[in-house]
């Protein structure tokens, strides 16, 4: 039997209101002091309160340099502050900001991707290396970008790097804007349509994410795959494809999910049990999905095991008066293993495996869909210096 009495719920709810009515609160005058810009006497003062021969790290300079140095360097120091060339990152609103951190020997740089913040970093390091006398190794250096670096930056990054290849290819100046004779999608298209079959860099990224996603989906010993697994409930092909992209997830994942649902249209189902493939949303038979005579649902019907007896084998009547008679012999064609899940297939390719190659040039055949030939494929075939070709 239940008896009466205080809720522990409540009773700590009323303690942390009690406490929040306690604990002193910042004046609006005291928020305003501690958020306002530095001055030049703090900045100084800061300068002058460590020991003279203290440093910050191993490889910092001593106090003493910036003390005996003030007069000479405090305009550069107080410029640098007012300009904000490069900010830091806050991993919470309320959290301070944070531009660098050193690790002994290593140094770890963090702001914000901005054209300015970069190209100051760059000048720095190069003062650094002209002064030093050192070099620094980029084979050893990387960047890490945020989980909520935005869409248009990545996009923007790849409109760079086209505009690069474009550039060496049209102009033989290092200044000047040259005159683009073609387009980029003409370039950029398959030789046997009228194109030179530059690389679309756009299309290569997707290439490129779409190889790793298979790779995380086909071996699922992988720790990678164990853990994408785990976190996310399923694998990125999966996921990408019933277009469950996950909210919380990082830029790289979110990323591997994103580019299968711009690539779902070219994944298939290899039909094995038929409890996770749906019979109209999904594409198992014959590279198109079924329209089926009858609505099947209210039967209770939506897998393609609901088609199938239980002795893994097609229910030829029920299919018959199902399907029309096209999709019931695609379906009857079908050989159900004795054994084995449902998975995915790359429909373009007979193998039913990926590869780069397969799943760049079927992204550029989408756009060209409907071109005519135009004779283009016996052209490149002539045996002649391949400029004389490009200028044809």
């Amino acid at each position: 039997m239940y008896e009466g009495g205080p809720n522990p719920d409540l009773v700590e709810i009323q303690e942390a209101q009690y406490w929040m009515k306690e604990l002193p609160k910042l004046s609006p005058i005291q928020d305003q002091s501690l958020t306002r810009p530095f001055l030049e006497e703090e900045i100084r003062e800061a300068v002058f309160a460590p020991h003279p021969l203290k440093s910050p790290g191993p490889d910092g300079a001593p106090s003493l340099f910036f003390q005996e140095k003030w007069a000479s360097i405090k305009y550069e120091m107080l410029a640098l502050e007012r300009e904000k060339s490069i900010q830091g990152i806050k991993v919470a609103r309320s959290a301070p900001s944070i531009s660098h951190l050193f690790f002994a020997d290593d140094a770890l740089f963090c702001f914000k991707p901005t054209p300015t913040a970069i190209k100051t970093l760059k000048q720095t390091l190069d003062k650094f290396c002209k002064l030093s006398g050192e070099a620094v190794n980029f084979q050893k250096s990387a960047i890490l970008f945020s989980p909520n670096t935005p869409a248009r930056f990545t996009s923007g990054c790849e409109k760079s790097i086209m505009s690069v290849i474009l550039r060496f290819l049209w102009s033989n100046k290092n200044q000047g804007k040259p005159i683009y004779w073609i387009s980029r999608e003409v370039l950029c298209a398959h030789k046997s349509v009228g194109g030179l079959g530059m690389k679309n860099i756009k299309h290569v990224n997707r290439a490129l994410l779409m190889r790793q996603r298979w790779r995380l989906y086909t071996h699922p010993e992988l720790l990678a795959s164990k853990i994408f697994a785990k976190k996310y409930g399923d694998n990125p092909i999966s996921l990408g494809y019933r277009g469950r992209v996950p909210p919380h997830g990082s830029w790289a994942e979110q990323s591997l999910v994103k580019a299968t649902l711009k690539m779902k249209s070219g994944l298939g189902r290899i039909i094995g049990d038929g409890t996770s493939t749906d019979i109209t949303q999904d594409v198992w038979a014959q590279e198109k999905r079924l329209q089926p005579k009858t609505r099947f649902y209210e039967m209770g019907m939506n897998k393609v095991s609901d088609l199938m007896t239980n002795g893994r084998c097609w229910n030829a009547p029920l299919i018959w008066s199902t399907f029309e008679q096209e999709d019931t012999r695609n379906i009857l064609s079908i050989c159900i293993p004795e054994q084995g899940e449902d998975r995915f297939q790359w429909m373009p390719e007979e193998s039913g495996t990926y590869s780069f190659k397969s799943g760049y040039w079927w992204q550029d055949q989408k756009l060209q869909a409907g071109e005519a030939n135009g004779g283009w494929g016996e052209l490149w075939k002539i045996k002649t210096w391949p400029k004389c070709i490009i200028l044809a």
